[in-house]
């Protein structure tokens, strides 16, 4: 992940001089981002049960109806290798607009020295640990959360057949791939919300407001999914622009 994501963040900065253009290519990337996240949350559940339906199998799961230890493994190789030609393909078909000066030489020891006495970049480093703790430990407890403490969490609501499996839409289903989908439009006013308030303020508001509506859900009873989801879709929109 490190060795990926680090350059993959950089490219923003080195295909464009300008701010706007950046603010609308990282658009463009989160928009990208999310509808690939609203896909795993979707299709994995399916693809791990389709694969892992051998009832024959030694770590068949009767309860679940489908062999976990098969099928989850499966299912991450094909987004696995997806991603692996994705990634070939950005950097391929990736243009560096943006060069550094050749004449340019720092030793390191400046360079950290600076970067300790930084104070926005320890504000924003501060605000993406908190943003990554935030998603590892909402994503973590979703599955838990709505198993446990929502009522009627695996109610099928509506069935989708695609041929080769078919996508059993239940609650938490709806929960996490609604979410997700409402994410990707919350991408879409970033440009246009940028142009006309500050960025910074803009940050620090949808993030507040986000968590507020994220806060709200602990307070929420568990028999009561709609005002849940409505909570979670609210904050999810908010979620759009932060990045």
């Amino acid at each position: 992940y490190t060795g990926i994501n680090i350059p993959y963040c950089a490219l923003t900065g080195v295909i464009t001089p300008n701010v706007q253009e950046r603010a609308v290519v990282a658009q463009y990337r989160f928009f990208l981002a999310f509808a690939a996240q609203w896909l795993i949350s979707t299709f994995f559940l399916p693809l791990a049960k389709t694969f892992g339906g051998q009832s024959s199998s030694p770590t068949f799961n009767h309860n679940l109806g489908y062999d976990p230890v098969t099928g989850f493994p499966r299912a991450m190789i094909v987004f696995g290798v997806i991603a692996t030609a994705l990634f070939f393909l950005t950097f391929f078909t990736t243009k560096e607009r943006v060069t550094p000066v050749k004449e340019e030489k720092s030793r390191f020891s400046d360079d950290w020295r600076d970067l300790m006495h930084n104070k926005p970049w320890w504000v924003l480093f501060i605000s993406a640990v908190l943003n990554l703790a935030n998603v590892a430990v909402r994503n973590g407890a979703m599955l838990y959360y709505l198993s446990y403490c929502v009522a009627d969490s695996s109610r099928s609501l509506f069935s989708i057949n695609f041929g080769f499996f078919t996508l059993d839409v239940t609650r938490t289903v709806l929960f996490m791939s609604a979410g997700t989908l409402v994410q990707i439009l919350g991408v879409l006013p970033t440009s246009w919300l940028i142009k006309r308030f500050d960025k910074r303020a803009v940050y620090i508001w949808t993030v507040v407001a986000q968590g507020v509506s994220y806060a709200a859900i602990y307070f929420v009873p568990g028999t009561n999914y709609e005002l849940i989801l409505a909570l979670q879709l609210l904050g999810m929109f908010l979620g759009g622009p932060g990045p």
